[in-house]
C-alpha cells in the first residue's frame, strides 16, 4: 500500500520587490516529502530557505506553484487552516515563550485553544516528564537546549504532526 506523501511542493516559485528590482526567492522548487522522512534544507544566507518555510507555513502565498498537504491543495490558505499539522520552530526558541509564564503554561494554551486533547492538563505533564521536570520554571531559568526541546514539545501534538524549522543553534552549554 502507497501512502500519500505528507507534502508536496510543486514548481515554487516567489518574487519581492526591492525597490524597483525583483529579487526571485525561490525560482521552481519541487520536492515530496512522504511521511515518516526528515528533509533538511541547506543553502546560503539570502538563497530562500525562509521564503519556502512561510510559504508551507501559508504565512505568505508563493507567486506559481501548489503546495499540497496531505494531498489537499493549501497553495492560498489561511494559517489558520494548517495550523493543527504545520508549525514553526523558531531558531531562537527561547523567544517562543513569555517570559511572563511557565512552561507548563507556555505549552498549556496552545493544547486548550486548539482543542482536540481531551485532557490539555495531563498531556502537558506528560510532555514534561519526558524531557525533564522544568514546568514550574520561566524561560530565563532554563539552559539553551531545554529552551529547544520545550519549543518543539509545545507543538508536537501527535505523531502525527508536521513541524518545520529553520535552525541553525547549537548547545554550548
Amino acid at each position: 500500500m502507497e501512502h500519500k506523501p505528507l507534502l508536496e511542493v510543486r514548481h515554487a516559485t516567489k518574487e519581492y520587490k526591492r525597490g524597483s528590482r525583483c529579487v526571485r526567492a525561490l525560482d521552481d522548487v519541487s520536492f515530496t516529502l512522504q511521511p515518516g522522512e526528515i528533509l533538511g534544507i541547506v543553502g546560503e544566507s539570502g538563497s530562500g530557505k525562509s521564503t519556502l518555510l512561510r510559504q508551507i507555513a501559508c504565512l505568505e502565498h508563493l507567486d506559481s506553484g501548489e503546495l499540497l498537504l496531505d494531498g489537499r491543495d493549501v497553495t492560498h490558505a489561511a494559517p489558520r487552516d494548517v495550523c493543527r499539522r504545520v508549525q514553526l520552530v523558531f531558531q531562537d526558541a527561547a523567544a517562543s515563550f513569555d517570559p511572563r509564564r511557565t512552561v507548563r503554561q507556555s505549552l498549556y494554551e496552545p493544547l486548550r485553544l486548539l482543542g482536540g486533547e481531551p485532557d490539555p492538563a495531563a498531556r502537558v505533564t506528560e510532555l514534561l516528564r519526558q524531557v525533564e521536570r522544568t514546568g514550574g520554571k520561566k524561560r530565563s531559568d532554563m539552559k539553551p537546549m531545554k529552551k529547544k526541546k520545550k519549543g518543539l514539545f509545545g507543538r508536537k501534538r501527535n505523531e502525527d504532526d508536521f513541524f518545520e524549522g529553520e535552525d541553525n543553534y547549537s548547545d554550548t552549554s
